[in-house]
């Protein structure tokens, strides 16, 4: 498959073009946080050097890994992003010990999703 370089599809247009995903307002106002928290987190990643953002925090998470201070940084921005969508009513991440309730889901359809935001490959 051959990839258009010049006219990327972003997760935006991918929604605005696939009518069965518009059919589900939920899935539109998850997809839109989660877009909205991979683009803060691209643009911290941009400017770690420049904020004291690379190295390690100096504490482990849940599985014992040490923490880098940007992981700190994204499960933040992923678990803010999707609490203000309203769609949510667990998440659970690596960087906690204990599963993070929001409690302001709207409905009994609310969706479970398990955070982690930044893969452990480049610099640290």
């Amino acid at each position: 498959m051959q990839v258009d370089h010049s006219n990327p599809i972003t997760l935006s247009r991918y929604v605005l073009a696939d009518k069965s995903i518009q059919k589900n307002n939920d899935l539109c106002i998850l997809f839109n946080s989660i877009e909205l928290a991979c683009k803060v987190i691209s643009s911290a990643v941009r400017r770690a050097g420049l904020t004291g953002l690379y190295g390690l925090d100096g504490s482990q998470n849940s599985t014992g890994d040490d923490v880098k201070k940007l992981d700190i940084l994204a499960n933040d921005i992923f678990i803010n992003s999707l609490k203000n969508s309203t769609k949510i009513e667990v998440m659970v991440s690596e960087e906690n010990e204990e599963p993070i309730w929001v409690n302001t889901a709207s409905d009994s359809t609310s969706r479970h999703y398990p955070l982690e935001p930044l893969s452990h490959h480049g610099p640290s």
